[in-house]
């Protein structure tokens, strides 16, 4: 089944400093939320609403990745039911708080305000910390050291808007196997593009700084074993878009990264 995100809103990246789950915050709540088991065959969607966030036939694993903004491979010791169980929720937000999906700095997508994260511990007593933990990373590094790709520039564009009411001439355009930017700050949203593409963290040891005119695009990662290397059989495949379009390289390493790790957690109890 194809996964639709709908959302209405989109805001900019925002910081990356997330408290740890169950450490004393302002508690917020939806008003009311339905929580039902699917078990049919429909396809699966979120569509949140400035004041409802509806998910239909979803599975519980995707439902914390949005709650917390993490991609799958950043959520560990959760039992094999939550990654292919699948349910319904219909939850309405207090009339003074304004939903939105946002998508991270990393390029992850989470549900803010944090209703949902509350909504998990309260139907399905999450309970979860974080950790720092050694997992397999992506070093992109300077496939030559003077040259870079065609794809990958050096921007002087003043980013400010032309007028008060105009945008700005800097922009990101990210999209399936694709990214594309004018005046980026570099890193930013690419490595996040990046890792996103080949399903483990991107680590920038690169060098470079300043403003970057970004274009690139590949193909499906060809394996889906994140963990292994991928068995490059497209020549257009991420890892070789990166280095002949943008002049760099992935090297494969070990690095500290922030998990979170789940203590336990159950099936919800009937409406």
């Amino acid at each position: 089944m194809r996964f639709i995100l709908l959302t209405s809103i989109l805001s900019a990246a925002i910081g990356a400093d997330r408290q740890a789950v169950g450490r004393a915050q302002p508690e917020q709540a939806f008003d009311v939320a339905s929580v039902k088991a699917n078990v049919s065959d429909q396809q699966e969607f979120f569509r949140p609403t400035p004041s409802r966030f509806v998910a239909v036939n979803v599975p519980l694993k995707r439902l914390i990745m949005s709650a917390f903004g993490l991609p799958a491979y950043r959520i560990v010791g959760d039992p094999d039911w939550v990654n292919h169980e699948r349910f319904d929720i219909d939850a309405v937000a207090p009339a003074d708080v304004v939903l939105r999906m946002t998508i991270l700095a990393d390029g992850n997508v989470q549900l803010l305000p944090p209703l949902l994260e509350t909504l998990l511990r309260d139907r399905f007593a999450l309970r979860a910390h974080y950790e720092m933990r050694k997992m397999p990373v992506f070093e992109l590094v300077r496939a030559r050291r003077n040259r870079l790709g065609p794809g990958l520039r050096p921007a002087d564009t003043n980013c400010a808007p032309p007028a008060p009411d105009a945008l700005s001439p800097c922009r990101m355009r990210p999209g399936p196997n694709r990214f594309e930017a004018t005046g980026m700050m570099w890193s930013g949203m690419l490595l996040g593009s990046l890792t996103a593409a080949v399903n483990r963290p991107v680590v920038d040891k690169t060098g470079l700084t300043g403003q970057f005119d970004v274009k690139i695009a590949w193909t499906t990662l060809t394996t889906s074993q994140p963990n292994e290397a991928a068995q490059l059989t497209d020549s257009t495949s991420v890892f070789v878009a990166v280095e002949e379009q943008l002049g760099l390289r992935f090297v494969a390493a070990e690095a500290p990264v922030e998990v979170l790790v789940i203590d336990s957690i159950d099936r919800p109890r009937p409406n």
